[in-house]
């Protein structure tokens, strides 16, 4: 069988590090996407290859839409046709709502929700003409919750959410899309909250702790798997159970 492909935006940690440690240890050629963390992605790189997988890192930015098709055609040259893509990268700028400004707004949508379009735009067109291809896109609970400081973060989540379904229905029958909204994961981007703040947050999950990347990552790699053939249009919350789900 020909050795699958798998594009993972925003590699380099969290989440999209282990959706990318997993599909390499499950032998998929893996291009880690980074934009700024170059050691960290070089890092996930090695661990996979050390591990006897495949994969390379690809230094861009996903809101650098002009060099969006230059970026494909470089995974391409280096790893093949990309057969999975995960649309990963995400970025929240948390402000009080009276000091968001248009352009916190551009950026949030650029990265968040509009580098998704423009990247599933080119690479489902490639995996329709081979008649096969699957597209994960990772949204948040935040698309379903609401608050105020993060106005422009869930706009986008829930943006990313009617994407999903959309382009689920404008690729039949070829092309599997679905998408993963974690809830609260014990990442990187945690790190420097209020200790108090996330006892509170542990609380109010029917699990009581933070869920885990590699939980995440087990969801993203199970909705790529034949498993999930039926599987098509749909959003995956993974929270640990909360009463604020959707």
């Amino acid at each position: 069988m020909k050795e699958k492909v798998v594009l993972v935006t925003g590699a380099s940690r969290g989440i999209g590090k282990a959706i990318a440690k997993k599909f390499g240890e499950e032998g998929y050629a893996v291009a880690v996407n980074y934009n700024k963390s170059k050691k960290d992605a070089e890092k996930v790189v090695e661990e996979i290859i050390s591990k006897g997988g495949k994969a390379k890192a690809f230094c861009y930015d996903v809101a650098d839409f002009e060099n969006a098709e230059n970026f494909v055609n470089e995974i391409e040259k280096n790893l093949g046709k990309i057969d999975i893509l995960i649309n990963n990268a995400g970025i929240e700028i948390v402000k009080p709502f009276e000091e968001k400004t248009y352009k916190d707004w551009q950026k949030t949508l650029d990265v968040n929700l509009i580098a998704p379009f423009v990247l599933t735009n080119i690479i489902a067109k490639k995996m329709y003409d081979k008649k096969n291809g699957i597209i994960i896109n990772i949204a948040s609970t935040s698309a379903y919750e609401n608050n105020p400081f993060s106005v422009d973060y869930d706009s986008s989540k829930a943006g990313l959410v009617a994407l999903t379904k959309n382009t689920a229905i404008q690729f039949q029958p070829y092309i599997r899309v679905n998408s993963i909204s974690p809830g609260w994961i014990d990442t990187e981007m945690n790190i420097g909250l209020d200790k108090d703040f996330l006892k509170n947050v542990k609380e109010e999950i029917f699990v009581r702790r933070l869920g885990k990347s590699e939980e995440v990552a087990e969801l993203a790699y199970f909705l790529a798997s034949d498993k999930a053939k039926f599987i098509n249009g749909e959003d995956f919350v993974i929270n640990g159970g909360n009463v604020f789900s959707k």
